[in-house]
């Protein structure tokens, strides 16, 4: 199965048709905005840290990451790699990796 990779240097909104996102860090903070919850369920995303500045994963609005005590998740340690997928409620980690 072929992966739609996309990197990204700067604060942006994760784009429909990728599904690993690398974050170049290394710049400053980058907060990487998710689709609202209708109409995506079932997709998958993975994130790559590849800075040392927080890479930060922002559901769309009131919308959750579960296993989270906030609505984002923020990862500031270069390697770090959160796979997380849409369900019908939330947002759901699928893997957490940190270095």
């Amino acid at each position: 199965m072929q992966r739609n990779v996309l990197g990204v240097a700067s604060t942006t909104t994760a784009a429909a048709d990728a599904s690993v996102i690398t974050v170049d860090t290394s710049g400053g903070n980058r907060t990487i905005s998710l689709p609202a919850l209708s109409g995506v369920v079932g997709r998958q995303y993975t994130f790559i840290n590849t800075g040392t500045n927080d890479m930060v994963i922002d559901p769309n609005g009131s919308e959750k990451i579960v296993n989270t005590s906030t609505t984002t998740l923020t990862r500031d340690v270069k390697g770090s790699v959160v796979t997380i997928i849409a369900t019908s409620g939330f947002w759901a980690v699928v893997s957490d990796f940190v270095p």
